[in-house]
């Protein structure tokens, strides 16, 4: 092996790695789990920011992107200290989320408090917290409340799809559906009332 080479062998494994996991769905007003990986890391820097639901950066590759997510609404600050073993591995542990009140949220993560996109690993993660969650069956959603899985009556619905903008990096979401959950059979075929309108 080059001299090149060893040197990029050297710097895979010292390199610092973080990946989160949250569930898409988390009831509100209750503590709820984070999942992460991590590599090389004694402390994961988290921002966590309230956003629209149309809101979904693509990537943070650069400075505007980032500058685009500080935009949003400031939730809190969060420094997650991690066991350090020194042994170049990739580890696995899970953290408490503190309450949060019903939205959409982003939590924007770095290995370094400067949240610096040229040295500090950053990585994203978005979540939703609600009183209630849905299930899809093919084209049918179901509205349910989330502790005790009874089905939502008269609930407001709005369906969006994903456009990216790649001038700007950032996906847009455009709403195609605005209904109410069914009386009857508690769920919407959205498919069949989009092609009505």
């Amino acid at each position: 092996m080059s001299k090149s080479g060893l040197t990029d062998l050297r710097n895979e494994i010292k390199d610092k790695k973080a990946w989160l996991q949250v569930e898409d769905y988390n009831e509100s007003n209750k503590p709820f789990r984070a999942f992460l990986q991590f590599k090389n890391l004694d402390t994961l820097y988290g921002k966590l920011y309230k956003v629209s639901p149309a809101y979904y950066p693509n990537g943070i590759t650069s400075e505007e992107i980032l500058r685009n997510i500080q935009k949003q609404q400031l939730v809190r600050e969060i420094a997650i200290p991690l066991p350090s073993a020194g042994d170049y591995q990739t580890h696995f542990t899970e953290f408490k989320m503190d309450p949060l009140k019903d939205g959409s949220y982003l939590l924007l993560t770095s290995a370094g408090k400067a949240f610096d996109v040229a040295k500090d690993k950053l990585g994203y993660t978005q979540f939703n917290v609600s009183e209630w969650v849905y299930v899809k069956d093919n084209q049918r959603y179901f509205i349910r409340n989330y502790t005790d899985g009874k089905p939502v009556t008269n609930a407001s619905v709005t369906v969006f799809v994903n456009n990216s903008n790649r001038n700007t990096g950032i996906t847009e979401q455009k709403n195609i559906l605005q209904t109410k959950t069914d009386e009857q059979v508690k769920y919407r075929d959205w498919e069949t009332d989009r092609k009505s309108t």
